[in-house]
């Protein structure tokens, strides 16, 4: 499926931004709120949006609104209690198992609340995963989630030797197919993938969005693990199904010494995606303040500033149009690039 680069931004300041990084066991705290939640904010109760920011309150007041505990939303059928683990509000998730929300609630493709809190949206928190497992949730998480695959989300290096060596099979696949791989480079556990390297994992392992543990260790700017996966073999430049490199990711974050390892490691620099954008159109196309050293970094590493994605763009036609470039001296060093 073709996915432009604003596409894929916008649903990445959906559901990442965490696109999508963040991992050294972030506990994320409630943050107090200024006001009650509005009744107009509770008719969002069913929605993505609402539980990026939702606090405990909010889920008492909106419930004493009316709003439903189990409520059904959204394309896949997600409970409140599925979007607050996926965006990681410990707060409004205890708020919601205490009025009584129902831990092992699967959506329309037979995943939990538990499931998503194992950092499948790009936010890693140990603290939701103790307090699902804590109410109750199903540890495979309805997606065949295994021991080895929490051990690699956790972080227990010794424990996985002992498993493997007990004959653990080090590939084992979720129901998206992630491997514990995928999760010891999304949650940044060298020591880990290393472990798991030497056993013998496929370093260029897939999942379903086509995505490698690589993936996972760019966006989330995870440079050790990203070195280490380079070292075991790893692919650089393999497209994911939106057509984007592991390149893309780190400079769309505004990974500096992510991306800096990426190019080291054999990355082609103006290596493009199903819309013809290359990282440096990526790197200036951020919906948050362009990093300035990123794109110079790409340009120091060769980048193409006349390359022109599939509308005809360079990346300086993209960056003129932020107020945050006018006049700026990257502005004119693009300017220049594109008229080489």
């Amino acid at each position: 499926m073709t996915t432009s680069l604003s596409t894929l931004l916008t649903a990445q300041s959906c559901f990442a931004a965490r696109l999508v990084l963040s991992v050294a066991l972030i506990a994320l705290a409630p943050v107090a709120p200024t006001q009650a939640a509005s009744p107009s904010k509770c008719e969002e109760w069913t929605k993505m949006n609402f539980w990026r920011d939702a606090t405990a309150a909010d889920v008492r007041d909106c419930l004493a609104t009316g709003a439903k505990i189990n409520a059904r939303g959204g394309k896949w059928g997600w409970t409140p209690l599925h979007y607050a683990a996926f965006w990681g509000r410990t707060a409004a998730t205890q708020a919601l198992l205490d009025a009584g929300a129902e831990v092992n609630a699967k959506n329309e493709h037979g995943l939990t609340p538990l499931y998503y809190a194992t950092g499948s949206g790009g936010v890693t928190s140990v603290e939701i995963l103790d307090t699902l497992l804590d109410a109750g949730a199903d540890p495979s998480g309805g997606g065949g989630l295994t021991v080895l695959h929490f051990d690699a989300i956790r972080g227990r290096t010794a424990a996985l030797r002992t498993r493997i060596s007990e004959g653990a099979d080090i590939n084992v696949a979720a129901l998206t197919l992630m491997t514990p791989l995928h999760y010891a480079a999304l949650w940044g556990h060298t020591a880990v993938v290393e472990a798991l390297l030497d056993g013998d994992a496929k370093v260029d392992v897939r999942n379903k969005s086509n995505m490698t543990p690589l993936y996972y260790a760019a966006w989330k700017g995870h440079t050790a693990v990203l070195k280490a996966l380079l070292d075991g073999g790893a692919e650089a430049d393999v497209p994911d199904n939106r057509g984007w490199a592991p390149l893309h990711y780190a400079a769309v974050k505004g990974h500096l010494a992510a991306m800096k390892a990426l190019l080291d490691g054999g990355a082609e620099v103006d290596v493009r995606n199903e819309e013809d954008e290359t990282p440096l159109h990526a790197a200036v196309s951020t919906f948050h303040n362009v990093n300035v050293e990123v794109v110079n970094a790409l340009l120091d590493g060769g980048a193409d500033g006349a390359a022109r994605n599939g509308n005809g763009e360079t990346p300086f036609d993209i960056a003129r149009k932020k107020s945050q470039l006018k006049g700026s001296a990257l502005l004119r060093r693009l300017n220049e690039a594109r008229l080489r």
